[in-house]
């Protein structure tokens, strides 16, 4: 479609019903075997709108995954990764359902007569040079934790960087957060929990997240259970988090 069909069209034209091997997420046509129930509108050579029925049969949508990752390894650079939490979530049910999409990007760029997209975004996203990827890496490799080593050992002691010294409130009261040792009792008190408290957040939560938040990200690497409760933390909006109780 891209090589033979987009690049021709100059006339605002629909292009539809579009191969499944095209369009992982479409779902399959009702009447055309092996077509999908999509739609693309070009104008100019220029795609402004997509549009298609969601798949929502979980079965179905994960043998298209399946069928992407083959085609990736065979050098597709446009396949699709399988996706588990999605099919999942199409296990849960998803009624049928139709969407479209236009790119107010794109549609400005074609009011514009602009043929780069950086020139109508606001914050044009920009793709470090490789003289600032070097600068990235350096620095990196230069605040790096180190880990202790015992003379004539090359075997590290403990890889914990180096935190001051954090106390918890709370369930967590006395316990120096800032620790390898105190990161292992609060990710035992979250086993098999979403919050301190059980399933509800509370004010402990609240306090403590914003202890561990001041962490560097590195301590949090050895203990599942305390990224999980950080992350779950993390969507709430501060104001709403201090209204926990």
């Amino acid at each position: 479609v891209g090589e033979f069909l987009e690049d021709n069209i100059v006339h605002p034209t629909f292009i539809t019903e579009h191969p499944e091997c095209m369009s992982p997420l479409a779902k399959y046509h009702r009447s055309e075997k092996g077509l999908t129930e999509r739609f693309e509108l070009f104008v100019a050579g220029r795609e402004l709108a997509n549009a298609y029925t969601e798949l929502n049969d979980p079965v179905v949508q994960y043998q298209r995954f399946l069928e992407q990752a083959q085609a990736g390894k065979k050098g597709d650079d446009e396949a699709m990764v399988v996706d588990d939490s999605f099919v999942t979530a199409l296990e849960h049910g998803l009624p049928p359902t139709g969407g479209w999409g236009l790119g107010i990007d794109r549609f400005t760029m074609f009011l514009s007569n602009k043929n780069n997209i950086k020139e109508v975004l606001l914050f044009p996203a920009m793709k470090p040079t490789d003289e600032q990827w070097a600068i990235i890496k350096k620095q990196h490799q230069d605040t790096a934790p180190q880990p202790a080593t015992i003379a004539g050992d090359a075997v590290p002691v403990s890889s914990f960087p180096a935190c001051p010294v954090t106390n918890g409130v709370g369930a967590m009261d006395g316990v120096n957060l800032g620790s390898e040792e105190g990161m292992a009792k609060l990710d035992g008190a979250l086993k098999g929990k979403s919050f301190l408290g059980g399933d509800g957040p509370s004010r402990d939560d609240a306090t403590n997240y914003d202890l561990v938040a001041s962490l560097p990200r590195a301590a949090l690497e050895k203990f599942d259970g305390v990224k999980s409760w950080v992350n779950l933390c993390a969507q709430f909006m501060p104001a709403v988090r201090q209204s926990w109780s």
